[in-house]
């Protein structure tokens, strides 16, 4: 143990020396300026994130000439030390932004009384009803932060704020708010993916194409080749789907419409899809990956259907929150 001391002694010693030997130094070169000796040296900032702003901001169909509205997750630490966002044009109004700390949320699902759930702020009803667009920045700090939430709490303030959500969605399908979405690379959605935050800024940025001489050009080039699948798929009615996973689901598709997601709403994208006649839905789903939503992780889902209604719900982890989700109202199990 002395022995221990020493060299821990030692070795401090000899580190306050070498500093105090450094500082000295750079103290006296004549070539810095007074202003340099004190200077803070900016962060280095990942040049794919400009690519990110460009590529978002250029892609996008249409441009906010109105004010511009949160969307809802938080956006802090690095995403908020980055422009992710490309610089307003004159003439165009600035942007509100949305930024409620996570942990206050916790602190109102655990105290708030029912009445309190089921409040709906006038202030969020008058944003819906006038932003023109909603851009979301997703940059969770932890996305599990809800996890010891009561899950009846979380369902009754979704049933509460539904109204507005579905006006926020009409306004959308109206053409009077456009909206869209982008990933951040944060820590909270690394540790997700089971991967170092290097990797999964590397997984999104790859995602986006933003590691293409071209983004814009190689988006335009998926929004093609999709096409060519809506193209394919449109008119066909019946579908029976199975999978190795257990999957076996049969619906009918008659009078709806393909989507080709290409990355002008959600960025990145890269899917069709369209949704079935509510009704006409038959047997069973297992989902692959988990889900986390509202803070709460649900993994290893499946979910039976009869006539378009959930009618058996099974999960691996979080089956409590899934259940208290489908339970949340009348509509809740059925497709639509």
């Amino acid at each position: 143990m002395r022995g221990e001391r020493r060299e821990t002694r030692t070795e401090r010693k000899n580190a306050e020396s070498y500093l105090s030997v450094l500082v000295s130094r750079l103290s006296s070169l004549s070539t810095l300026p007074k202003s340099a000796k004190h200077a803070t040296i900016p962060p280095m900032r990942d040049p794919r994130l400009a690519q990110l702003a460009s590529g978002f901001g250029q892609f996008q169909r249409w441009r906010p000439a109105g004010p511009v509205g949160p969307h809802h997750r938080p956006l802090r630490g690095r995403a908020a030390d980055h422009r992710v966002i490309p610089p307003r044009r004159p003439g165009r109004r600035p942007p509100l932004c949305s930024d409620g700390p996570r942990r206050l949320q916790e602190i109102f699902y655990k105290l708030a009384k029912d009445e309190q759930l089921a409040f709906q702020s006038p202030i969020r009803s008058f944003v819906t009803e006038t932003i023109d667009c909603s851009i979301g920045i997703w940059a969770d700090e932890n996305t599990k932060a809800l996890t010891n939430c009561d899950p009846a709490k979380i369902a009754a303030v979704a049933a509460a704020g539904r109204p507005n959500m579905n006006r926020f969605m009409e306004r959308s399908a109206e053409g009077k708010l456009k909206w869209a979405g982008t990933q951040f690379p944060c820590s909270a959605a690394a540790q997700d993916a089971e991967m170092s935050l290097e990797e999964y800024e590397d997984f999104v940025y790859n995602a986006g194409l933003l590691n293409t001489p071209d983004p814009v050009a190689a988006w335009k080039a998926v929004s093609e080749r999709q096409q060519r699948l809506v193209d394919y798929l449109a008119g066909k009615t019946d579908y029976h789907v199975v999978s190795p996973n257990g999957t076996d689901v049969r619906m009918s598709l008659a009078g709806k419409t393909w989507i080709n997601c290409d990355g002008h709403v959600n960025f990145p994208d890269g899917e069709v899809f369209t949704g079935p006649v509510p009704e006409s839905v038959n047997g069973t789903i297992c989902f692959s990956f988990p889900a986390v939503h509202h803070g709460r992780e649900v993994n290893d889902v499946k979910l039976t259907f009869w006539d378009g209604k959930v009618i058996h719900a099974e999960a691996g982890k979080g089956k409590e929150f899934l259940l208290s989700m489908l339970d949340m109202d009348a509509g809740s199990r059925f497709f639509g």
